[in-house]
């Protein structure tokens, strides 16, 4: 879920209207590579501070695991990880 937001909020503030957000953010999740996200915990344990123990602790643990699996492997490619979010609200003409 974490990832689902984190992509979603990203995709609002460089001006995607929601309905855009929610769907690319979708095809993001899908097609999302453990390679991919070791990129990404790797840069975030680059960048958080090391006073933030919890958040370090489960970065490190989440490289090691990731980093036996098969790079191109798709984690979240079933809609079992993505489906229950939905996006409300008036759409203001996107479709």
């Amino acid at each position: 879920g974490a990832l689902f937001m984190m992509y979603f909020y990203r995709q609002l503030q460089q001006g995607n209207s929601p309905v855009k957000a929610f769907h690319a953010t979708q095809h993001w999740l899908r097609h999302l590579t453990v390679r991919h996200l070791l990129r990404l915990y790797r840069m975030a344990l680059k960048q958080i501070s090391p006073e933030q123990t919890a958040l370090c602790r489960f970065l490190k643990t989440e490289v090691s695991r990731l980093s036996k699996m098969e790079p191109d492997d798709r984690l979240y490619s079933n809609a079992y990880h993505w489906a229950a979010f939905t996006l409300n609200g008036k759409a203001n003409g996107d479709e």
